[in-house]
């Protein structure tokens, strides 16, 4: 698809019509994205979010329209489609966000001390 930010697009799946991410680094099912996320298998830091969830919004969108009477685009989302997507997408933004900020290693106790004491 050419108009698809960063070279993501979505497609509805052949199984119970879930999202599917075409990314530069990852093909599949939304949900696997996590999988291999939490097997270290897939460097988070390598995976646009923003991307995937404008897609994902525009994935649900075309659903909404397609299910409308008439397809006037006044259609209803498939709420536990979203909900699902919630869920896995804040836990990849969690664990994102763990991975992104500074691990907190101490190299002087003495410097931590005075952390302490000033807050």
């Amino acid at each position: 698809m050419a108009d698809a930010p960063e070279g993501a697009e979505e497609q509805e799946s052949s199984g119970a019509g879930g999202f599917e991410v075409h990314l530069g680094n990852f093909e599949g099912p939304f949900d696997l994205l996590l999988s291999l996320i939490a097997k270290h298998k897939l460097d988070i830091t390598e995976v646009s979010l923003a991307t995937v969830t404008d897609e994902f919004i525009a994935y649900v969108k075309k659903g909404a329209a397609e299910r409308s009477p008439e397809g006037g685009g006044k259609g209803v989302w498939d709420l536990e489609q979203t909900s699902n997507f919630l869920l896995v997408a804040s836990t990849l933004l969690d664990l994102k966000a763990a991975r992104l900020l500074p691990q907190g290693d101490v190299e002087d106790e003495e410097d931590l001390a005075l952390l302490e004491a000033r807050d």
